[in-house]
């Protein structure tokens, strides 16, 4: 799944290297507050890359769409089930965005938690979908079935991209079930005070 994950100190410069690279504009007043070192949680605001007319625009989105059922948010939501299920299936093919992040944690059975990161240092690119609640635009974020070191940390594991990948994530639904389908990437895997492993990934 992916319940959290997080900005370090070398989020800020990457973000800008990367955005100048796709010719996106991060309004100042959200950039400063959004790039900051920080854990980013279910109902906090996270900075997001999502389509324009101009091509693609960076904003400020609060994380988990309102959950139907219950008090709850849907901070995640099924990858081989998006483009069938009601409360996904518009946002699928209409408003996909990224979130971009330092990395992610996860739990394993006995409550170890681990950080998964891209090995070459670069910006890990969350795959998600958007829609609007109330005024404010929310993203939830989209998992599949583990590979690689998830597979004996968790089950699930977040839909990611590659930064080449973003603008046509964003802008074509017909790749949609490539990225679903493919092999994940590499990424390390630490756990909390131990060592850092390499394997396949995200």
């Amino acid at each position: 799944m992916c319940y959290r994950f997080y900005i370090d100190l070398f989020f800020k410069n990457r973000v800008k290297k990367e955005f100048s690279d796709k010719g996106i504009l991060v309004p100042d007043s959200e950039f400063t507050t959004l790039s900051e070192p920080r854990d980013v949680y279910p109902s906090e605001k996270a900075l997001v890359i999502a389509g324009s007319r101009g091509g693609m625009s960076a904003e400020s989105m609060g994380w988990g769409f309102s959950n139907p059922v219950s008090k709850g948010l849907l901070a995640n939501a099924r990858s081989e089930s998006i483009k069938e299920k009601p409360t996904f299936r518009e946002s699928a093919f209409l408003r996909r965005c990224a979130i971009p992040a330092s990395g992610f944690y996860e739990w394993d059975e006995y409550k170890a938690r681990y950080k998964f990161f891209r090995t070459d240092e670069e910006l890990l690119w969350l795959a998600g979908i958007y829609r609007m609640e109330n005024g404010l635009k929310r993203f939830t974020v989209l998992t599949r079935e583990a590979a690689g070191p998830m597979i004996p940390v968790h089950p699930r594991m977040p839909v990611t991209l590659s930064s080449f990948e973003v603008n046509t994530w964003i802008s074509d639904a017909g790749f949609m079930d490539d990225l679903f389908r493919r092999e994940p990437r590499y990424l390390s895997k630490v756990q909390d005070g131990g060592q850092i492993s390499m394997d396949l990934g995200i």
